[in-house]
């Protein structure tokens, strides 16, 4: 089976909850390139379901660190930093997300939080308004803003 077949594989295990499966597919891929981002993104997210936070951080840096555009890696490491509460890099990556596709509404979100967790007012309000402009409806913008 091709590397690409393999990603897809892994990647459908983990998106069904079949964590196990999954992790045993990506180590079979990391095997053969071990800097293959994709999969070391799936790996990260099995450690994170698995509540192994600090793990998973340090596996979606290192698919950073073979693709630092691979956006899936930086939404997750953003992401995984808030929830270490490291603000301030969850700041930083959101805001690398938000240089490469401004309206994603996950990085808007986590930038948006991360920023009235640094006390930087104006710019969560801004990204919570963005969300808003996109999807009137979204109740987490909404109570974010009510923060402020």
């Amino acid at each position: 089976m091709q590397i690409s077949e393999l990603v897809k594989q892994a990647a459908n295990f983990y998106e069904n909850g079949n964590y196990k499966s999954a992790l045993k597919c990506a180590e079979k891929i990391l095997k053969k390139e071990p800097q293959n981002a994709d999969a070391l993104v799936i790996k990260g997210n099995v450690y994170y379901q698995k509540h192994k936070i600090d793990d998973s951080l340090q596996i979606y840096l290192s698919a950073l660190a073979t693709d630092s555009e691979h956006k899936i890696a930086l939404i997750n490491t953003a992401n995984t930093y808030f929830e270490l509460k490291d603000y301030k890099q969850s700041y930083k990556y959101s805001k690398r997300i938000l240089k490469m596709d401004s309206n994603d509404k996950t990085a808007l979100t986590i930038f948006g939080n991360s920023a009235l967790e640094l006390e930087k007012y104006d710019e969560g309000k801004e990204a919570f308004l963005r969300i808003l402009e996109h999807d009137f409806s979204d109740a987490w913008a909404y109570n974010s803003l009510s923060r402020i």
